[in-house]
């Protein structure tokens, strides 16, 4: 049986037909112009910024207290050395919203007028970026530290964070366990401790979002 009509034309080669007509159109020093206009880009910067990124996922990988014990083993027992394993697994989390927060303002228009006008990467950070990236990490720290609180006392009650004399909760709490059936109390004070003290800090990142939102102080 014959074919009726003309076999359709294919829109993608269409497309780039009609590309390929118009660069012959157009003029030499044009198509040169709009060759030049894509800006270079420095690989050794990208790299960098690659392996940085790749780091920050390689931390956040792990589980958050199994880390942090993996470090403290590693560097010995005491509460230096616990707060240091502390800040190394809650530094990603940091990394990632600060990282966040740049990429989601440097297409901004301020950001663009300031560009425009001249100004230096350098000037658009300290005077565009970091006042608005301050708020989330201020609030980001206080909700957080809540849990460095418990990770700490974690650490002290596994025997790996502030060692005897000095006292801390969750040594308090490991010494008291052998004593919970005859003096549960000797348990519940430095629990309640924690517990209250965590839950206070949590509110008060909850307060914190709150004021420095503008979005909730003017909805």
């Amino acid at each position: 049986m014959a074919q009726q009509g003309t076999q359709k034309e294919d829109p993608g080669m269409a497309f780039i037909q009609s590309g390929f007509q118009n660069t012959e159109l157009m003029p030499e020093h044009e198509l040169k112009t709009q060759l030049c206009e894509f800006e270079p880009v420095d690989l050794g910067q990208r790299k960098k910024a690659f392996v940085r990124l790749c780091l920050t996922d390689i931390l956040m990988a792990f589980p958050y207290i199994l880390l942090a014990i993996a470090i403290v083993a590693g560097l010995g027992p005491g509460l230096a050395n616990a707060m240091v394993a502390i800040a190394i697994v809650g530094f990603p989390i940091y990394a990632r919203l600060s990282r966040g927060v740049v990429l989601s303002l440097r297409e901004r228009e301020f950001v663009e007028a300031a560009r425009a006008l001249g100004s230096s990467d350098r000037l658009i950070l300290r005077r565009h970026l970091l006042p608005h990236l301050l708020a989330p990490v201020v609030v980001a720290f206080s909700l957080d530290v809540g849990a460095k609180i418990l990770a700490t006392a974690g650490l002290s009650f596994l025997g790996l964070g502030t060692q005897p004399p000095t006292a801390d909760w969750g040594s308090m709490l490991a010494t008291a366990r052998t004593f919970v059936i005859l003096s549960p109390h000797v348990a519940l004070l430095p629990g309640l401790a924690i517990f209250l003290v965590v839950l206070a800090l949590n509110i008060l990142g909850d307060a914190l979002q709150d004021y420095l939102d503008p979005r909730m102080r003017h909805g």
